[in-house]
């Protein structure tokens, strides 16, 4: 299942024993660890896409051409404005975290 409402970028599965129809939990995962955009190393700000809702992390003041390709900016939203609207950043360094909950994934 998913959404279709805003970015579209929901998405979830269900998994269930066939004999007695119980919900499973699923395998652990691993994720990119992220943190708050205040709290991420470096980061100066963020690229929003106002088709994804993304907002993409950037460690250089604006980013630059280069860096824009292959990322959508809407508007550039300095760390200050967008602490206040949640954005988080990747840790860096290629910290992983698992990721799974009984039952339920995230």
């Amino acid at each position: 299942g998913g959404d279709t409402y805003g970015g579209g970028d929901s998405l979830y599965v269900v998994m269930r024993d066939a004999k007695t129809d119980a919900f499973m939990p699923g395998r652990s995962t691993l994720k990119k660890k992220l943190l708050p955009i205040e709290k991420t190393e470096g980061v100066v700000g963020c690229c929003y896409d106002h088709t994804t809702h993304a907002c993409e992390c950037f460690k250089s003041v604006q980013p630059t051409p280069k860096e824009k390709e292959g990322a959508t900016c809407g508007f550039w939203s300095p760390v200050e404005k967008a602490t206040r609207f949640g954005v988080q950043c990747e840790a860096g360094d290629g910290q992983m975290e698992a990721r799974c909950r009984r039952g339920i994934r995230e």
